[in-house]
């Protein structure tokens, strides 16, 4: 929610053996369906759609110099997450946001940098957080889209208009 609040009606509790069970036939996805009873509500359900794949996949290939290809995937899944949080956090609102956490802040100012390169490199980067290491839903990329776009009319239309007129 916008303004905080709590928006949730109930809650529901699934093992997570139940849900990355092994796939039978071989296949490298799986797809599964589910309708699960809210509990703490009188009535509602939730509808869960999980595609899974496993991300790594331990095929035989020898280690590259001592597990450092697995050390920079875990800097780099840690880092796409930690930047991802910060620019979109799922559990706050703008005000918490710009407000009491700095990075959110200095995310901001990169994002409404009147310089193109900046944003370029900025959005960029958040478009590779976006895409690695599966593909984003439409949702995440309308987001961006708007972001990259409004961020643009902000910075390049209106800056540039009252520079021009000063």
């Amino acid at each position: 929610p916008l303004f905080g609040g709590d928006t949730r009606l109930g809650y529901v509790s699934i093992p997570v053996r139940e849900i990355a069970a092994p796939s039978t036939g071989g296949h490298a996805t799986r797809l599964a369906y589910r309708c699960e009873a809210l509990s703490g509500t009188p009535r509602g359900e939730l509808v869960l759609m999980l595609d899974y794949r496993a991300l790594e996949h331990n095929d035989g290939v020898q280690r590259i110099c001592c597990g450092a290809g697995r050390v920079l995937r875990r800097w780099a899944a840690r880092f796409r997450a930690y930047l991802l949080y910060h620019y979109w956090p799922c559990d706050k609102s703008i005000f918490q946001m710009y407000l009491k956490e700095p990075v959110d802040i200095a995310l901001l100012l990169l994002s409404l940098s009147p310089w193109v390169a900046v944003r370029a490199i900025f959005y960029s980067l958040i478009l590779l957080c976006l895409c690695v290491p599966w593909p984003p839903d439409e949702h995440q990329i309308i987001q961006f889209i708007l972001a990259f776009k409004g961020t643009a009319i902000l910075t390049d239309g209106v800056g540039r208009l009252v520079a021009g007129l000063v």
